[in-house]
């Protein structure tokens, strides 16, 4: 979320009657915080389930970094989860989801032994 700023070439550039700075980050805070309401609310309704997940970041201990389908990279949030086993980057494996907070997922790898 950005607070307005004047576009060149606009017609509101040349308004005499601009949004002071600190009413603009007083507003876009207050969105913010609704958004995090909305962002975690969504995200508490995929707790419960799984997703299929591909590795953009191995982190420590087993630990990875990943997104879903629906999930772009700087825009969505991440889920971050555990595995039993080493994984490797591009590797798309189910991950239940167990947590959630405002922008990210947390889970576990959903290990199905063969048959």
């Amino acid at each position: 979320m950005f607070s307005y700023s004047k576009e060149e070439g606009t017609l509101t550039e040349t308004f005499d009657c601009q949004v002071d700075e600190e009413v603009k980050e007083e507003r876009r805070k207050r969105i913010m915080e609704i958004q995090q309401t909305i962002s975690l609310n969504n995200n508490k309704m995929k707790t419960g389930k799984t997703f299929d997940v591909i590795i953009e970041e191995v982190l420590e201990n087993n630990e990875y970094l990943g997104r879903t389908s629906a999930d772009a990279p700087e825009i969505d949030g991440a889920v971050y989860f555990y595995s039993r086993f080493s994984r490797n980057i591009g590797n798309i494996v189910t991950v239940a989801i167990n947590n959630a907070i405002e922008y990210d997922l947390m889970g576990e790898e959903v290990y199905e032994p063969s048959k």
